[in-house]
């Protein structure tokens, strides 16, 4: 199910998230080629998934007040916006300063955590096992890494929030997408839209646990 597909920037967008606006303002005019070659600067400036503020504002209702935790977070601009629409929302990378795809790691939150997908998933557990209910949240992860399915295997929450391509995509490896739709594990609800680069076919999608 698609919704909340935003084709102009709002208000909110201007004051917020700049990448939305300028992507609106000066991206959708350019010609094919020249969107495509501005996309890695972009892309290393803020995020590979476009955010929307209804995306966000999905995400953060969904969460209410349970933390997100994102692993693989890059530049936290996806914290950064979550954070103004009221979620509590923590990342985690594991790397210092620079990740090898040109991201400046926690450049956009201060809620950046420094360590690895297993460091997360520790994390998760002990709020478990205080019985919080944390909701796992990835970003475009890399499909040519296992991480995200083993997370979706092992998290201890029953929420999840997967924001890339679907199968036979370029996030998130076989395994995860086998994991989330046919494994049993997880139910999908809400697919939410985003804007686009050329050729991407990314969007949010909300899971939880199955019950039965």
């Amino acid at each position: 199910m698609y919704e909340g597909f935003e084709p102009c920037s709002t208000e909110w967008d201007r004051k917020h998230n700049p990448y939305l606006h300028m992507y609106v303002q000066e991206i959708v005019p350019m010609n094919w080629s020249d969107r495509f070659s501005r996309r890695f600067e972009w892309v290393k400036e803020y995020s590979w998934a476009i955010p929307t503020h209804y995306a966000v504002e999905t995400i953060a209702a969904f969460a209410g007040d349970r933390p997100i935790i994102e692993v693989g977070c890059g530049t936290g601009y996806w914290l950064s916006l979550l954070a103004k629409c009221g979620a509590v929302a923590y990342g985690f990378d594991d790397m210092d300063e620079e990740n090898h795809y040109g991201h400046q790691v926690g450049q956009w939150s201060n809620n950046v955590i420094h360590g690895n997908h297993e460091y997360a998933l520790n994390v998760a557990n002990e709020l478990a096992a205080a019985a919080v209910d944390p909701v796992l949240m990835l970003c475009w992860p890399p499909y040519l890494d296992n991480y995200a399915a083993q997370l979706a295997k092992k998290w201890p929450g029953n929420s999840m929030v997967y924001i890339g391509e679907g199968w036979g995509g370029c996030t998130a490896d076989n395994e995860f997408h086998e994991t989330v739709n046919g494994d049993g594990i997880w139910d999908e609800g809400h697919r939410i839209e985003l804007p686009q680069w050329e050729g991407i076919h990314d969007a949010v999608y909300l899971f939880e646990k199955n019950k039965e």
